[in-house]
């Protein structure tokens, strides 16, 4: 997503938004669209077929009749097209064994400066986990991807620009590239920029002069260029970084949470979680992630 100049200003010439027709994608194509109004984008709709998944035949086999699931979505989008209305709208349909890197296939070919999706959560050990192929998106994505999580409510008429926003800066390089694109839809919109940190708990009965000292990086981290029109609240939090940053989005009543992810790696895939899914899985409004 560019940035232009010291002042910030989006580009948004190119967005993609990848559906499965699902009630997530359909919360998520709320925003896709009110973003594509906004910055006059063209708009790419994507589905994906799977080949992953056969159909049962009468005769016990299964077959995978892709000419005719690529018809039916190739029909599921035609009914889309009077809801975009008055959009550069391109309609695409690819057929692949890994949805997320067909997806991301797509935003590459499209030069995409934001990617839109939808997604679903599961149960695993008592706590949400984000689909895999969102997962697998956000981790892997150039662009940003704003992700519409399952306990997003419905989008109401006046979703964009957003009017309060936390940016979640924990000093690592993925926040710092993630800053200036918090402060351009800030500025875009004039919104209430809050900046969190959180820390998991010292131990220490007296955590006031390490807030303090947190509170003070976080002010330091605001480029120069910003203070003129930048006024933000800076809030330091303590405990598990995603709980407190879905907590602390809902007490200030964000309409969008950003954040830096990290990069897909053995570790992220098959070890830990990582704190983006986990906020996105949690938080009642979209989450803008940006991998560096």
């Amino acid at each position: 997503m560019p940035v232009i100049g010291q002042r910030p200003e989006i580009a948004l010439d190119d967005i993609v938004f990848a559906t499965d027709f699902s009630p997530a994608s359909r919360r998520a194509e709320a925003y896709a669209l009110q973003i594509a109004r906004r910055y006059s984008s063209r708009l790419h709709i994507v589905t994906i077929v799977d080949l992953n998944i056969p159909i049962p035949a009468g005769d016990g086999t299964c077959v995978l009749p892709v000419q005719e699931m690529v018809e039916a979505r190739r029909a599921q989008l035609d009914a889309m097209i009077p809801r975009f209305a008055g959009i550069h709208s391109v309609f695409h349909v690819a057929e692949s064994f890994s949805v997320a890197q067909a997806i991301l296939a797509t935003a590459t070919e499209c030069g995409a400066a934001l990617i839109v999706m939808g997604t679903s959560s599961k149960g695993m050990l008592k706590k949400l986990v984000l689909g895999s192929v969102a997962e697998e998106v956000i981790r892997n994505a150039k662009p940003p991807v704003l992700t519409v999580g399952p306990h997003v409510p419905p989008a109401c008429d006046a979703l964009v620009p957003f009017q309060r926003i936390l940016f979640a800066n924990d000093m690592s390089p993925q926040a710092k590239s993630a800053l200036p694109v918090a402060l351009a839809f800030a500025e875009d919109g004039g919104a209430r920029l809050v900046i969190c940190r959180v820390t998991r708990p010292s131990g220490s009965t007296d955590s006031s002069e390490e807030d303090s000292a947190l509170e003070q990086s976080l002010q330091k981290a605001l480029p120069a260029a910003a203070i003129d029109w930048c006024d933000p609240e800076y809030v330091v939090e303590h405990g598990d970084p995603s709980e407190a940053l879905v907590a602390l989005a809902q007490r200030t009543n964000s309409d969008l949470i950003v954040l830096g992810s990290r990069r897909s790696n053995f570790r992220l895939n098959y070890l830990e979680r990582g704190v983006t899914p986990a906020v996105i899985a949690q938080a009642r409004c979209p989450v803008l992630s940006l991998s560096a």
